[in-house]
């Protein structure tokens, strides 16, 4: 009798230390899911060049800080009603706040008119959990 009291109590012991640990890695993954990251801000972004032929650049600057060290996925598109993508690429701009000047290529193929563009910058914060920031420029034309 006494050894099954034993087991009993290893198996007690064994499932309390298996509900905890469950417990843990639970609040863990809803910390993962549910905090509210801020990796990045845009203050304001600018169009230098409110006009621009198609085949020239388009200049815009913009006002950021950035909070973490960890590396974005940006997209920019360019938007006049229809939506043309611009090659998504890696960027890791240094922590703190800073003005930047973007030059963007307008190709010869994309129709005149009045656009804006679109910024999305992608952050996984963890496997669980990505932040994506959208920021729109004003409207500017281009011309042929």
């Amino acid at each position: 009798m006494k050894k099954s009291k034993e087991s009993i109590l290893v198996w007690y012991k064994l499932s309390t230390y298996t509900m905890w640990a469950a417990l843990a890695v639970l609040i863990l993954v809803l910390v993962m899911m549910f905090y509210p990251y801020n990796p990045y801000e845009i203050k304001a972004s600018r169009v230098l060049t409110p006009e621009v032929k198609s085949g020239e650049h388009l200049l815009i600057e913009v006002d950021y800080c950035k909070y973490t060290s960890k590396t974005a996925t940006v997209t920019r598109n360019l938007v006049d009603g229809y939506i043309y993508n611009i090659t998504p690429f890696q960027s890791n701009l240094p922590k703190g706040c800073g003005t930047r000047s973007i030059s963007i290529y307008i190709t010869r193929n994309l129709p005149p008119g009045t656009y804006y563009l679109e910024t999305l910058v992608e952050y996984d914060m963890n496997p669980l959990n990505k932040v994506i920031i959208e920021s729109v420029t004003d409207y500017f034309k281009i011309v042929e």
